[in-house]
């Protein structure tokens, strides 16, 4: 037997995904924390912290299992690979919701 589960929005046409980001450092793994702020659940894809100073790339892995961000909610992920430095320029690059994005 095949199980698999399909999540199922119902979302007012006004509802708008609205995201703010940083990177947390205060723990053992640097972190990319994402606050959903908007009023309707946000789903990520190819989500990549650019160092635009040095300009490296950061891939991220999301999924339909971890990608969900629901409205008033925030998400952790963890960035492999990378040592914050303070006086660099960052951004995020990411598909929200089937929408290629910069933040």
């Amino acid at each position: 037997m095949l199980r698999s589960s399909l999540p199922v929005f119902v979302v007012n046409k006004d509802a708008i995904t609205q995201l703010n980001w940083k990177i947390d450092t205060h723990q053992k793994e640097p972190s990319l924390n994402i606050n959903n702020v908007g009023n309707r659940h946000a789903l990520l894809n190819d989500l990549t912290l650019v160092d635009n100073t040095e300009n490296k790339s950061y891939p991220i892995k999301v999924n339909t299992v971890n990608g969900y961000i629901l409205a008033k909610q925030e998400k952790s992920y963890s960035i492999s690979n990378f040592t914050y430095q303070p006086n660099h320029k960052y951004s995020i690059s990411l598909t929200v919701n089937g929408k290629k994005t910069t933040l």
